[in-house]
């Protein structure tokens, strides 16, 4: 890809489409979100919204992506479950006990979350907000 993901395009272009970017992305989240069974992406942040050589923003990087099962995540390994970065995760991920840990889920409401994140990158240029005074400072640095 000439334009790189979408951290790169909007940091080479500061005029580039955003809104644009962001539906784009919207519309393919949408899609896995929408096939039956539902098709969770678990990673969706910047750098995983390539833009072609169009400008067009397509999603990719499925490495943490499966199918949305009911029950629990049994079978799926420790570095699965706590794979990506925290600052994109829903924290709901990573508020877990020890016994927990493997119980947490990717979803859908937690890949809308990450993607709240990514509108955050986009037009923010990459600057998230500072440390809530009210959370605990051990919660915020696992945020960070």
């Amino acid at each position: 890809m000439a334009n790189g993901h979408a951290r790169e395009f909007v940091n080479r272009h500061l005029y580039a489409n955003r809104v644009a970017i962001v539906l784009q992305a919207a519309r393919g989240l949408l899609y896995l979100h929408t096939r039956t069974p539902t098709f969770v992406h678990g990673d969706p942040k910047a750098d995983n919204v390539l833009i072609l050589d169009r400008g067009e923003a397509q999603t990719a990087d499925f490495g943490l992506s499966r199918w949305a099962i009911s029950g629990t995540s049994r079978g799926y390994s420790k570095e699965w479950c706590l794979g990506g970065n925290s600052r994109w995760q829903a924290p709901k991920l990573f508020q877990t006990s020890d016994d927990e840990e493997l119980q947490a889920r990717r979803t859908t409401q937690s890949d809308i979350f990450a993607f709240g994140r990514f509108i955050t990158e986009i037009y923010r240029n990459f600057h998230f907000p500072t440390w809530p005074r009210m959370w605990p400072s051990f919660r915020w640095r696992r945020v960070q």
